[in-house]
């Protein structure tokens, strides 16, 4: 790894500067990021970076809204994240809660 990668990991996912997320809020209210036309949580963007450096695809199902559309978006060549992200809504998502996974992509 590259040092500014390592840097990089160390910042985001290693708790270089206190808590990534707390990292990535910071970053997302200064910069605007974009999936698209979405603008996801920093939590979601998390989710992906974790994905895009670590093939890491677990996630809360709130996250699956945002990322589905990611790999047309980004031209990812698999689609091993929209896959994730439609077998994470359909497994997670219930009458119960389908209310609060719906509304927490507006929370934003």
């Amino acid at each position: 790894m590259e040092p500014s990668a390592q840097a990089f990991d160390r910042l985001l996912f290693q708790g270089g500067l206190g808590s990534s997320l707390d990292v990535l809020n910071v970053f997302c209210s200064v910069f605007q990021i974009a999936i698209g036309e979405m603008v996801p949580s920093a939590q979601a963007f998390h989710s992906l970076l974790r994905y895009i450096y670590y093939g890491e695809v677990s996630m809360p199902p709130e996250d699956s809204l945002y990322l589905f559309s990611a790999p047309y978006y980004y031209g990812f060549t698999n689609n091993r994240l929209q896959a994730y992200c439609k077998h994470n809504l359909e497994m997670n998502v219930s009458f119960e809660n389908v209310i609060q996974v719906m509304t927490s992509r507006h929370d934003v």
